[in-house]
């Protein structure tokens, strides 16, 4: 008998409406996310579960929050939508969502991110179904809350099934600080390959443009693209290039003020949060990061798909994907390092050649959307032995 299937029900919106059917499948995967606003880790849900779909019957947890709210609607339906609070754990949302999963049949619950995972860890345990934390992240002991968040994610661990680690060096901490022993496997985020990239264009048209796609929040450590362009006009080199700057955050108003107060306005553009930054990397010349931290930079890895050679902090997770073959590295504390790096691209169009090549490569090889999908089933598959291999047909 097929299962029913309810409209969305949380306790912010508590309004359940007709039931619907839908044919069984063998995977039925909610993924939990604690953001739906413009960022990396929605984009991730979106890609992944996107991925999943020929495999898997696909619901999501999610705030109700634009863009990731209307996107996750157009991929899976609003039928198979739950609405959670942004970035907060409710315990009535959490009795809902378990009446949801119960209701559809859920065999795996698959978090992503911090408060996600409150919700995946803490639904109770019903036989079968297995529990997936994806950490998206690294852990930054530096005060009183991160303790507490650190404490509270060594007791969930105890209750996941498995643990993702979007890249190598977050797995590394992640053994380290939370003992998560052969219960953690590493899956990199994957993108999608165009069909066309910027090597398609002219990357010596004038100026070039460099491309720093981010939220302005602390994390993101955006304020040292000034301190690279201060650098670039110290080398009388700022004249070539054009800094792009995609997204949005608490920071970027006081940023936007600096850049006025040092006359550099024809030097910067804020351009805010897009629909999408395909249309900025086609034009790009290259993609710099300037990240404290990270966990995989989904926005890197969509600059080098795009054939953008990737400049970024050699910090955790930049350095797990940006080397001399793809990009240049340099210090946190080292702007004109960076400064330097752009100016030996924009002499060298052969340099240039080489690294974007080898950046779309990269990217087909490692990182593809396609890899992180199959390799994220055979996980599901191998946590719980009785979860039988999809058959690719409904019964």
């Amino acid at each position: 008998m097929a299962p029913v299937l309810f409209q969305k029900y949380s306790s912010m919106n508590p309004s359940p409406r007709s039931p619907i059917t839908t044919p069984t499948v063998r995977h039925r995967i909610v993924m939990i996310t604690g953001r739906a606003d413009p960022g990396g880790g929605p984009e991730h849900v979106l890609q992944l579960s996107r991925a999943l779909l020929s495999t898997c019957e696909i619901f999501i947890a999610s705030p109700r929050e634009h863009p990731y709210w209307d996107r996750y609607v157009e991929l899976v339906g609003v039928e198979r939508l739950f609405e959670i609070p942004h970035r907060k754990f409710s315990r009535s949302a959490l009795r809902e969502l378990d009446r949801w999963c119960r209701s559809n049949q859920i065999d795996v619950v698959h978090s992503h991110g911090r408060a996600a995972g409150a919700y995946s860890r803490l639904l109770p345990k019903t036989s079968g179904r297995v529990c997936v934390h994806t950490a998206h992240g690294s852990l930054q002991l530096k005060s009183a809350k991160d303790f507490a968040y650190w404490f509270a994610e060594f007791f969930l661990t105890r209750r996941t099934d498995q643990t993702i680690a979007v890249s190598e060096s977050e797995a590394q901490q992640l053994r380290r600080l939370l003992l998560t022993g052969d219960r953690l496997k590493t899956i990199p985020n994957g993108v999608v390959v165009p069909n066309s990239t910027a090597r398609d264009g002219n990357p010596d048209v004038a100026p070039l443009r460099i491309i720093h796609i981010t939220r302005f929040v602390p994390q993101k450590n955006s304020a040292m693209v000034l301190a690279i362009i201060s650098s670039l006009r110290q080398k009388r080199a700022l004249d070539r290039f054009h800094f792009d700057l995609l997204g949005d955050g608490p920071e970027r108003q006081s940023l936007q003020q600096e850049v006025a107060s040092l006359g550099l306005n024809s030097f910067v553009t804020f351009h805010g949060a897009k629909p999408s930054v395909i249309p900025y990397l086609m034009k790009g010349f290259c993609v710099l990061t300037t990240s404290r931290w990270e966990g995989m930079p989904l926005a890197v890895l969509e600059g080098l798909a795009h054939g953008l050679p990737a400049i970024g902090s050699d910090t955790p997770g930049n350095n797990d994907v940006i080397n001399n073959q793809v990009g240049r590295l340099f210090a946190l504390n080292d702007p004109a390092a960076a400064a330097d790096h752009l100016i030996e691209l924009a002499a060298n169009s052969a340099t240039w050649q080489q690294l974007s090549s080898a950046a779309v490569q990269l990217v087909q090889e490692k990182f593809s959307v396609q890899r992180m999908g199959a390799d994220t089933v055979a996980l599901y598959e191998n946590t719980n032995p009785f979860l039988p291999a999809y058959s690719g047909k409904t019964e």
